[in-house]
């Protein structure tokens, strides 16, 4: 069995989207985090503790963007080789049927 170029695509772009959906998170929590207008001890540390939280799911997110890249790059050359792979085979039939050899 080979790869399918086609379903790795489709992987890539499920990944591209949870990606964009954590960085969308992030954004909304930072949005949220700042918007507290309240100042006190606790009020600091919930800054604090948002700001933090959105940096570690902006890194998950770019793992996530990544891993898209990754499974994209390697759906293209697992296209490349399929193509290699029929060509060969498509050689050997032909060189066969030269050869009067039966399938």
């Amino acid at each position: 069995m080979y790869g399918d170029p086609q379903r790795l695509r489709a992987l890539a772009g499920l990944l591209t989207q949870e990606a964009e959906r954590i960085r969308a998170g992030a954004s909304r929590l930072e949005r949220s985090a700042r918007s507290v207008t309240w100042t006190s001890t606790a009020a600091g540390r919930m800054q604090r503790q948002a700001a933090d939280q959105v940096r570690a799911m902006r890194q998950v997110a770019d793992r996530y963007a990544e891993a898209a890249r990754a499974v994209q790059h390697h759906a293209t050359a697992t296209a490349h080789q399929l193509e290699r792979i029929h060509r060969a085979q498509a050689r050997a039939r032909d060189l066969l049927a030269g050869l009067g050899v039966a399938r």
